[in-house]
């Protein structure tokens, strides 16, 4: 799963953390320790969600897409 993880980033550039949950039919809490894993690992890095105010990236806002966490949990291939 971790090198379909990497493949789907390489075709997409950027993708979130639900996106990619529901490409594999499981839940955010599945797949984000494995995003971790290729974190640690030098392969993929989480970056700021496109069009996404930094100052919204966090809990603070709880009005807008910023309420998913998933949804907001934006990852792409290192490197």
């Amino acid at each position: 799963m971790l090198h379909e993880i990497k493949q789907i980033l390489r075709d997409q550039s950027q993708c979130s953390l639900l996106d990619i949950s529901r490409h594999f039919h499981k839940d955010p809490s599945v797949i984000e320790p494995m995003l971790e894993l290729l974190i640690r690992k030098g392969h993929v890095r989480q970056v700021h969600p496109p069009g996404c105010d930094a100052g919204c990236y966090g809990p603070a806002c709880a009005s807008c897409i910023c309420a998913n966490r998933a949804a907001i949990q934006f990852y792409e291939l290192a490197g």
